[in-house]
């Protein structure tokens, strides 16, 4: 990737080293070092937040700022088969390729070069594993004190239903997994005896697929619950008809739903099985998300959507459909989501809009000029 103008380092120079860097979880120590240097370079104080072995979330500061901006480090793995080296960034048809280019290395990038343009005080946050279960997210706002901080901004690529570049993310969704066990009755496997573990899974899973297309039919502020089944596990180890299945749920949760909500509308769908059951919350070392909504009249949420008006000549106001380390900061501080708009994301040939990207920039560096 060759310089696109300039004196300094631009966007497109940022992307294309951070690109370069492989950063799959839980491989993002290299990339918190080249953020450290760069981040010292530009006058931040900068700060190591250990959540593992090599593992450390950066956090930046300069002077004594309100507003801060966020990105995570990590990506996911090489998903597909791509078709050219995912650790160089490639430009084609006004697209830029490369893993992480979008979720969300294009957003880091476009912060570091505003940084790196402005000397307004400003804060700075990337953290590790967003990819996996936010260990650094939730790190962070356990260590780290946000009282003085009125506005975070996510640089996280837009994923609401208005795939527009000028969207503005006030909220996102909340997820949770449900673990459904189901137990029923073993017998030899040459018995010719009827497994009702079997017979009652297809039963569940016709109710499911009835309860998933209800859920998906309730429109609400912040979007669509959605429920999908993430791992079914049912086997015997040796020859005999399986007497326990285990199931996985997956919701996405909107206004008026909680985790008592969730638990009784499942329960009652798994309990036509006709088999003995139980549903908890899936156990994992971090908490599950819930969702959230920012008041766009906060001073610095108007301050945001200016910024984006002058770039696109108006500004949208939607709402992220998956959750993100957006949701866990929400928990602390205001956030919202203003990121470059990309494709491919979790799959081969991952890319973000060039043009979307140098927006997202401007309205960064503008923003922080203005503070």
């Amino acid at each position: 990737m060759k310089r696109s103008g300039g004196d300094i380092m631009d966007v497109l120079m940022y992307l294309s080293e951070l690109v370069s860097i492989n950063s799959v979880f839980p491989n993002e120590c290299s990339l918190a070092e080249y953020l450290e240097q760069k981040l010292e370079e530009f006058g931040f104080d900068v700060e190591r937040q250990y959540v593992g072995r090599r593992r450390y979330n950066v956090i930046a500061k300069r002077g004594n700022p309100n507003v801060a901006f966020y990105g995570h480090m990590d990506t996911v793995p090489l998903y597909g088969k791509w078709s050219a080296d995912p650790f160089e960034l490639k430009e084609k048809n006004g697209r830029l390729y490369g893993l992480g280019s979008a979720d969300m290395k294009g957003g880091i990038a476009a912060i570091l070069s505003s940084f790196q343009k402005t000397k307004k005080d400003v804060m700075g946050i990337f953290c590790v594993d967003e990819e996996n279960i936010s260990l650094g997210a939730n790190e962070c706002i356990k260590k780290h004190s946000f009282e003085k901080i009125k506005l975070l901004i996510s640089a996280e690529p837009n994923d609401s239903p208005i795939q527009k570049p000028n969207t503005v993310l006030l909220g996102r969704r909340g997820r949770i997994v449900l673990r459904v066990e189901f137990t029923g009755k073993s017998a030899h496997g040459a018995s010719f005896k009827k497994s009702n573990i079997t017979s009652g899974l297809r039963r569940f899973l016709e109710y499911f697929e009835k309860y998933s297309c209800r859920l998906n039919r309730k429109k609400t502020t912040i979007g669509t619950p959605n429920a999908f089944i993430s791992a079914i596990n049912c086997e015997a180890t040796s020859l005999s008809i399986p007497e326990k299945a285990v199931i996985d749920i997956d919701r996405h949760f909107v206004l008026g739903e909680n985790r008592k909500t969730i638990l009784e509308e499942v329960a009652g769908i798994v309990k036509k099985s006709g088999l003995n059951f139980s549903v908890a919350v899936k156990e994992r070392e971090t908490p599950y998300s819930d969702y959230f909504i920012t008041d766009k009249s906060n001073k610095y949420v108007k301050m945001l959507a200016n910024e984006v008006s002058a770039a696109y000549g108006d500004v949208n106001y939607s709402y992220g459909r998956s959750v993100a380390d957006d949701n866990v900061f929400s928990r602390v501080v205001n956030v919202v989501g203003f990121g470059p708009v990309g494709g491919n994301i979790h799959s081969s040939d991952e890319f973000v809009d060039k043009k979307s990207l140098l927006n997202v920039e401007r309205v960064y560096t503008n923003l922080i000029k203005n503070l």
